[in-house]
């Protein structure tokens, strides 16, 4: 299927959906070097439009990823798993994630990776460490990290297997990956209005396939948050625009969490099921 890459992600234009026949997986039909990426990310990616955040105003402008911080802490004492001494947030963004997930582990340390250079001012105020770059960037905390979390950032790696590795040898004996992605199965993949900047799409067949291969203990793996309205799946066209519109009509333009109540959570992200937007795994290492 046509790869949906929005204007300003020129190296993502032109670009094509295509599907193992082997594996499952859908992946872009292009291939990418490292330092291309780094660039359109350092350069290009333009976070504070996408995500509408103003750092001025953390962490209130940007309520959803705090939310999505509690629902992965939430989901990860859910399991029972030792309380964390170090927690690492690799692409943090403006570390609204971080924070939320902080509020259930207060005595642990955390740490923020992320390209943006904004991102440090942000994390400073709140006794968290800063790390500029990306996986390739922290070798120095290898065997020391607890729990790594990556939201939304699995999707865009350019080598899934050298990925999950070098995260593997971030984690301490007993360190656990919680990761969340979106969930791209086929009806999903119809009803994204835009695929970029994702080069590989996980569904959760070639998630554990992944994970597995790598020699990972998967203890958790679901779908989790809202599931996509029938409206959704239509074609591009008259049809769906109508029915986007009428939908905004009447769906809750906003949602309000408390920021002093760390269980509030709100958004539908602590909800699992069949076939929702995105997945969430936790996984470590075996024995």
């Amino acid at each position: 299927m046509a790869y949906r890459a929005v204007a300003n992600d020129t190296i993502f234009r032109d670009s094509r959906l295509v599907k193992c026949k082997r594996c499952g997986l859908n992946q872009i039909n292009r291939t990418f070097t490292n330092d291309a990426l780094t660039d359109y990310y350092k350069n290009q990616y333009d976070r504070e439009h996408i995500y509408r955040v103003s750092p001025e105003n953390f962490p209130n402008d940007n309520l959803f990823s705090v939310s999505r911080g509690r629902a992965l802490a939430k989901l990860y004492k859910s399991l029972q798993l030792p309380a964390p001494q170090t927690v690492c947030d690799l692409g943090c963004g403006y570390g609204h994630l971080l924070y939320g997930f902080s509020q259930h582990f207060p005595k642990a340390h955390f740490t923020g990776v992320e390209y943006d250079t904004h991102t440090e001012a942000i994390l400073k105020p709140l006794n968290f460490d800063f790390k500029l770059g990306g996986i390739d960037d922290i070798s120095e905390l290898n065997g020391k990290i607890d729990v790594l979390i990556t939201s939304h950032v699995f999707e865009h790696v350019v080598n899934p297997h050298q990925f999950v590795s070098q995260c593997k040898d971030l984690l301490t004996p007993r360190g656990v990956f919680v990761w969340e992605m979106p969930n791209s199965d086929v009806f999903n993949l119809q009803c994204e209005r835009r695929h970029s900047p994702h080069i590989c799409l996980w569904d959760i067949q070639t998630l554990r396939k992944v994970l597995e291969e790598n020699g990972l203990t998967i203890l958790f793996l679901e779908t989790a948050g809202k599931k996509y309205h029938w409206i959704d799946s239509l074609e591009k066209g008259p049809v769906k625009t109508a029915g986007l519109l009428i939908r905004n009509m009447f769906d809750e333009k906003t949602e309000t969490i408390s920021l002093s109540d760390k269980d509030d959570i709100g958004f539908k992200l602590d909800v699992y099921g069949n076939n929702r937007r995105n997945l969430r795994v936790i996984a470590g290492k075996k024995g």
